[in-house]
């Protein structure tokens, strides 16, 4: 237990440094950015005496609008692995084989136009042509390497 507990937050750590670094950037080269999220706290800030909690921080829109873009633009994660544990899975149309490895790139579809106009620039207001709910079934590009070619590839 003590083990896993610890993996837990080592695990996290090298994500959670990266997105902050890579927002605290995104930050600087944004002062107009900057300024409004400076503002959206202060206010919340404001009407709460000084002090900020959960509530408060689930509000702020803006806030959430900017680290979201950050982790966009930024993705800590390079992929997401997962083999398939059934044989015959039907992924859209495509069967896969049991112990398949299927491993899609957020940075791919991160940085796609069809996706994200102007994929490269920082823009907190961004509407996607897609909706949240919709992000896994729509846009992530499946990639799938059965588990021989895996094996032979690393020998």
């Amino acid at each position: 237990m003590i083990a896993q507990c610890i993996q837990f937050l080592l695990a996290g750590h090298g994500t959670t440094a990266t997105t902050l670094t890579m927002l605290v950037y995104s930050l600087a080269l944004n002062p107009a950015v900057q300024e409004r999220l400076i503002n959206e706290i202060d206010d919340a800030m404001a009407e709460n005496k000084g002090a900020i909690d959960y509530d408060k921080i689930d509000k702020m829109q803006y806030m959430d609008m900017v680290i979201c873009e950050t982790l966009r633009l930024y993705s800590p994660i390079i992929r997401i692995e997962r083999t398939c544990s059934e044989d015959g899975y039907n992924l859209h149309g495509v069967i896969l084989d049991k112990d398949t490895l299927v491993t899609v790139s957020p940075f791919s579809i991160h940085h796609d136009q069809q996706f994200y106009p102007d994929p490269e620039k920082f823009d907190p207001e961004r509407k996607p042509k897609i909706k949240k709910s919709e992000t896994l079934t729509r846009t992530y590009r499946l990639v799938w390497v059965p588990e021989c070619v895996l094996r032979s590839s690393l020998h």
